[in-house]
Protein backbone atom coordinates (compact mmCIF):
# COMPACT_ATOMS: atom_id res chain seq x y z
CA UNK A 1 0.00 0.00 0.00
CA UNK A 2 0.78 3.82 -0.21
CA UNK A 3 2.49 3.81 3.44
CA UNK A 4 4.15 0.40 3.50
CA UNK A 5 5.34 1.22 0.12
CA UNK A 6 7.11 4.56 1.64
CA UNK A 7 8.37 2.99 4.56
CA UNK A 8 10.21 0.06 2.82
CA UNK A 9 11.27 2.79 0.68
CA UNK A 10 13.11 4.76 3.29
CA UNK A 11 14.29 1.57 5.17
CA UNK A 12 16.15 -0.17 2.06
CA UNK A 13 18.00 3.36 1.83
CA UNK A 14 19.06 3.55 5.13
CA UNK A 15 20.26 -0.04 5.30
CA UNK A 16 21.72 0.58 1.72
CA UNK A 17 23.72 3.67 2.90
CA UNK A 18 24.98 1.74 6.00
CA UNK A 19 26.50 -0.94 3.82
CA UNK A 20 24.35 -3.58 5.07
CA UNK A 21 23.51 -6.56 2.83
CA UNK A 22 20.36 -6.14 2.37
CA UNK A 23 18.92 -6.38 -1.35
CA UNK A 24 22.88 -6.19 -2.23
CA UNK A 25 24.25 -4.52 -5.36
CA UNK A 26 24.60 -6.79 -8.49
CA UNK A 27 27.30 -7.00 -10.91
CA UNK A 28 25.85 -5.54 -13.81
CA UNK A 29 26.80 -4.93 -17.94
CA UNK A 30 28.49 -1.50 -18.18
CA UNK A 31 26.19 -1.23 -21.57
CA UNK A 32 22.58 -2.56 -20.89
CA UNK A 33 22.70 -3.22 -16.98
CA UNK A 34 21.34 -6.95 -17.24
CA UNK A 35 22.90 -8.86 -14.15
CA UNK A 36 26.55 -10.26 -14.78
CA UNK A 37 28.82 -12.62 -13.33
CA UNK A 38 31.84 -10.77 -10.99
CA UNK A 39 34.40 -9.27 -12.75
CA UNK A 40 32.78 -9.68 -16.88
CA UNK A 41 32.90 -6.09 -18.04
CA UNK A 42 29.84 -6.88 -20.47
CA UNK A 43 27.51 -9.60 -21.27
CA UNK A 44 27.37 -11.14 -24.03
CA UNK A 45 24.92 -9.95 -26.19
CA UNK A 46 26.41 -6.68 -26.38
CA UNK A 47 29.92 -8.43 -26.96
CA UNK A 48 27.95 -9.49 -30.19
CA UNK A 49 26.02 -6.69 -30.97
CA UNK A 50 27.33 -3.65 -29.09
CA UNK A 51 25.04 -1.08 -28.27
CA UNK A 52 25.48 2.60 -29.18
CA UNK A 53 25.68 3.76 -25.73
CA UNK A 54 28.88 4.45 -23.22
CA UNK A 55 27.57 3.44 -20.40
CA UNK A 56 23.80 1.99 -18.63
CA UNK A 57 22.62 1.70 -15.04
CA UNK A 58 19.85 0.00 -13.54
CA UNK A 59 19.12 1.16 -9.48
CA UNK A 60 17.65 -2.21 -9.07
CA UNK A 61 15.83 -5.28 -10.75
CA UNK A 62 12.00 -4.68 -12.11
CA UNK A 63 10.64 -6.97 -9.76
CA UNK A 64 8.75 -7.21 -6.31
CA UNK A 65 8.76 -4.85 -4.64
CA UNK A 66 10.19 -2.36 -7.07
CA UNK A 67 7.59 -2.73 -9.80
CA UNK A 68 4.83 -2.26 -7.55
CA UNK A 69 6.50 1.11 -6.07
CA UNK A 70 7.21 2.21 -9.60
CA UNK A 71 3.67 1.52 -10.63
CA UNK A 72 2.72 4.55 -7.74
CA UNK A 73 4.65 6.76 -9.29
CA UNK A 74 3.72 6.15 -12.92
CA UNK A 75 0.06 5.39 -12.85
CA UNK A 76 -1.44 6.64 -9.51
CA UNK A 77 -1.15 10.02 -9.56
CA UNK A 78 1.79 10.46 -7.02
CA UNK A 79 4.12 12.42 -8.35
CA UNK A 80 5.84 12.40 -4.63
CA UNK A 81 7.74 9.30 -5.10
CA UNK A 82 10.09 10.96 -7.32
CA UNK A 83 12.09 12.08 -4.46
CA UNK A 84 13.09 8.80 -2.67
CA UNK A 85 13.36 7.17 -5.94
CA UNK A 86 15.84 10.14 -6.57
CA UNK A 87 17.88 8.95 -3.81
CA UNK A 88 17.27 5.18 -4.65
CA UNK A 89 18.99 5.98 -8.13
CA UNK A 90 21.73 8.17 -7.02
CA UNK A 91 23.00 5.13 -4.71
CA UNK A 92 23.49 3.18 -7.85
CA UNK A 93 27.41 2.75 -8.12
CA UNK A 94 28.76 5.33 -11.02
CA UNK A 95 25.37 7.15 -11.02
CA UNK A 96 26.76 10.18 -9.28
CA UNK A 97 29.99 10.31 -11.37
CA UNK A 98 27.73 10.24 -14.78
CA UNK A 99 25.44 13.24 -13.14
CA UNK A 100 28.26 15.60 -12.27
CA UNK A 101 30.23 14.78 -15.67
CA UNK A 102 27.29 15.45 -18.04
CA UNK A 103 26.46 18.51 -19.86
CA UNK A 104 22.83 17.78 -19.97
CA UNK A 105 20.13 15.28 -19.02
CA UNK A 106 17.37 14.51 -21.27
CA UNK A 107 14.55 12.68 -20.06
CA UNK A 108 12.40 10.54 -21.92
CA UNK A 109 9.52 12.29 -23.50
CA UNK A 110 6.02 10.45 -22.62
CA UNK A 111 3.23 10.53 -26.06
CA UNK A 112 0.72 13.59 -25.54
CA UNK A 113 -1.80 11.22 -24.96
CA UNK A 114 -0.36 9.19 -22.38
CA UNK A 115 0.94 12.70 -20.66
CA UNK A 116 -2.69 14.12 -20.74
CA UNK A 117 -3.75 10.93 -19.27
CA UNK A 118 -1.00 11.00 -16.18
CA UNK A 119 -0.99 14.79 -15.88
CA UNK A 120 2.80 14.85 -15.61
CA UNK A 121 6.05 13.07 -17.01
CA UNK A 122 7.59 10.34 -14.48
CA UNK A 123 10.86 10.63 -16.06
CA UNK A 124 11.09 14.46 -16.04
CA UNK A 125 10.19 14.60 -12.83
CA UNK A 126 12.60 12.20 -11.62
CA UNK A 127 15.41 13.92 -13.71
CA UNK A 128 14.32 17.27 -12.01
CA UNK A 129 15.10 15.77 -8.53
CA UNK A 130 18.55 14.31 -10.20
CA UNK A 131 19.81 17.18 -11.70
CA UNK A 132 17.80 20.19 -11.59
CA UNK A 133 19.04 23.00 -14.01
CA UNK A 134 20.98 20.50 -16.26
CA UNK A 135 17.70 18.79 -17.38
CA UNK A 136 16.70 19.85 -20.94
CA UNK A 137 13.54 18.85 -21.54
CA UNK A 138 13.32 21.17 -24.60
CA UNK A 139 15.46 19.07 -26.52
CA UNK A 140 13.60 15.90 -27.41
CA UNK A 141 9.96 14.97 -28.90
CA UNK A 142 8.05 12.16 -28.99
CA UNK A 143 5.90 11.94 -32.45
CA UNK A 144 3.92 9.22 -31.62
CA UNK A 145 2.15 6.31 -29.04
CA UNK A 146 4.54 3.27 -29.89
CA UNK A 147 2.76 -0.29 -28.82
CA UNK A 148 3.29 -1.78 -25.10
CA UNK A 149 6.73 -2.89 -24.94
CA UNK A 150 6.53 -5.50 -22.30
CA UNK A 151 5.76 -8.57 -24.38
CA UNK A 152 8.13 -7.34 -27.01
CA UNK A 153 11.61 -8.96 -27.72
CA UNK A 154 14.80 -6.85 -27.99
CA UNK A 155 14.85 -6.70 -31.82
CA UNK A 156 10.80 -5.69 -31.57
CA UNK A 157 11.41 -2.88 -29.42
CA UNK A 158 13.60 -1.53 -30.98
CA UNK A 159 11.50 -1.66 -34.12
CA UNK A 160 8.93 -0.28 -32.27
CA UNK A 161 10.27 2.32 -31.19
CA UNK A 162 11.87 3.64 -34.47
CA UNK A 163 10.36 6.84 -35.83
CA UNK A 164 8.77 7.33 -32.07
CA UNK A 165 11.36 10.22 -30.97
CA UNK A 166 12.89 13.26 -32.72
CA UNK A 167 15.44 16.06 -32.12
CA UNK A 168 13.93 19.34 -31.54
CA UNK A 169 14.95 20.48 -35.01
CA UNK A 170 16.07 24.41 -33.65
CA UNK A 171 18.30 23.08 -31.24
CA UNK A 172 19.20 19.79 -32.16
CA UNK A 173 22.82 21.19 -33.25
CA UNK A 174 23.18 22.09 -29.42
CA UNK A 175 23.74 18.37 -28.63
CA UNK A 176 27.20 18.70 -30.55
CA UNK A 177 30.13 17.81 -28.14
CA UNK A 178 27.53 17.36 -25.18
CA UNK A 179 27.76 14.65 -22.65
CA UNK A 180 24.19 13.73 -22.68
CA UNK A 181 22.40 11.45 -20.38
CA UNK A 182 18.98 9.53 -20.55
CA UNK A 183 16.81 9.02 -17.75
CA UNK A 184 13.88 6.64 -18.24
CA UNK A 185 11.74 4.43 -15.54
CA UNK A 186 10.58 1.25 -16.39
CA UNK A 187 11.62 -2.50 -16.80
CA UNK A 188 15.66 -2.58 -17.95
CA UNK A 189 14.99 -4.31 -21.34
CA UNK A 190 12.35 -1.93 -22.16
CA UNK A 191 14.21 1.42 -20.91
CA UNK A 192 17.70 0.14 -22.57
CA UNK A 193 15.82 -0.27 -25.94
CA UNK A 194 14.30 3.27 -25.75
CA UNK A 195 18.19 4.49 -25.00
CA UNK A 196 19.34 2.70 -28.20
CA UNK A 197 16.98 4.72 -30.39
CA UNK A 198 17.54 7.80 -28.69
CA UNK A 199 20.99 7.73 -29.10
CA UNK A 200 20.41 6.48 -32.96
CA UNK A 201 18.18 9.84 -32.62
CA UNK A 202 20.33 12.21 -31.47
CA UNK A 203 23.13 10.69 -34.17
CA UNK A 204 20.81 11.43 -36.79
CA UNK A 205 19.36 14.77 -35.35
CA UNK A 206 22.99 15.87 -35.47
CA UNK A 207 24.05 14.73 -39.09
CA UNK A 208 20.66 16.58 -40.25
CA UNK A 209 21.52 19.85 -38.72
CA UNK A 210 25.41 20.21 -39.77
CA UNK A 211 23.85 19.51 -43.32
CA UNK A 212 21.59 22.44 -42.68
CA UNK A 213 24.30 24.08 -41.75
CA UNK A 214 26.82 23.18 -44.32
CA UNK A 215 24.78 22.83 -47.03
Amino acid sequence: GFFSGRFFLAFFLKRRAAGLRFAPRLARCATCACVVHGGVAQCGQCLLHPPPLDACLAAVDYGYPWSQLLAQFKFQDDPGWATALAALMRQTPGAQELLEQADWVLPVPLAPGRLRHRGYNQALLLARRLAGAHVRPDLLLRTREAEAQAQLTRAQRLRNLRGAFVLEPLRAQQLAGRRVLRGGLDGRRRVFCVFCRLRRCRKQGEDHAECQKTG
